[in-house]
């Protein structure tokens, strides 16, 4: 439970940090750390709470608009993509970001066209809010990509950390025995 605190708490800052800081829309590790923290927390509260105390807390810094809640909905699919992400470097580090940002950009856009009154209620309404949408779509994302590559190093750097502290471990007390 602490170390799922710990990754909690720092999850949640480098994402909303990057969310604040950045000024090109759609880029931020909100997708990347929502993978990876479906993949590591065994505790479905904390797969779930996570992007929705990002999003929460830095919405607080942003103008609130009438479709927010389908970008909440939309970020919760990243949940069920990182189930399928694999701590060891693989494919799942393309294919978890690429379906995680395909999905989002599907049900927020979606979400919008069926919610807004500037499309037309019509399959061409429709298609044009997903025409007008791909723009972003790319820095989704190359920021899910990049931020699961990112975190992925990271925590492959900690594990062979750990790994080596723990042979040094063994290896003192081997040591002491002769």
């Amino acid at each position: 439970m602490r170390l799922n605190l710990k990754l909690f708490v720092l999850f949640f800052i480098l994402a909303a940090f990057s969310r604040l800081q950045v000024d090109w829309p759609n880029w931020a590790l909100v997708g990347a750390v929502t993978l990876w923290g479906s993949t590591l927390f065994t505790d479905l509260r904390f797969k779930l709470l996570l992007p929705l105390c990002i999003l929460g807390f830095t919405d607080l810094f942003f103008e609130a608009y009438p479709d927010q809640i389908w970008v909440y909905i939309a970020t919760l699919s990243y949940v069920f993509w990182g189930q399928y992400l694999k701590p060891q470097f693989g494919l799942s580090w393309l294919l978890s970001p690429l379906f995680g940002s395909l999905s989002f950009f599907i049900i927020s856009n979606f979400g919008v066209w069926w919610s807004a009154s500037i499309y037309e209620a019509s399959i061409k309404g429709l298609l044009q809010c997903y025409a007008l949408a791909l723009p972003f779509v790319k820095a989704t994302f190359i920021s899910d990509f990049f931020g699961t590559l990112s975190v992925g190093v990271f925590l492959t750097y900690l594990q062979i950390r750990e790994k080596k502290k723990l042979l040094a471990v063994i290896s003192n007390a081997y040591d002491s025995k002769i």
